[in-house]
């Protein structure tokens, strides 16, 4: 499943859930974030925080 399909199926999710009222909530709008995580020292970024960053703690590459 692609990041475009999981987008899909959490929003229709989201979507049925205000309309039968299991949310009591305007209309909701789904984002995606991904955390990333250096398997040397554990450090875990969202991935726009890395990006910005350009580094972790043990500023490996």
């Amino acid at each position: 499943m692609n990041e475009d399909q999981i987008h899909v199926v959490i929003q229709s999710t989201l979507d049925r859930a205000v309309k039968t009222g299991q949310f009591e909530t305007g209309q909701l709008e789904a984002e995606l974030f991904v955390r990333v995580t250096c398997e040397n020292c554990g450090n875990t970024f969202y991935l726009a925080e890395l990006l910005d960053e350009r580094s972790c703690s043990c500023q490996s590459t």
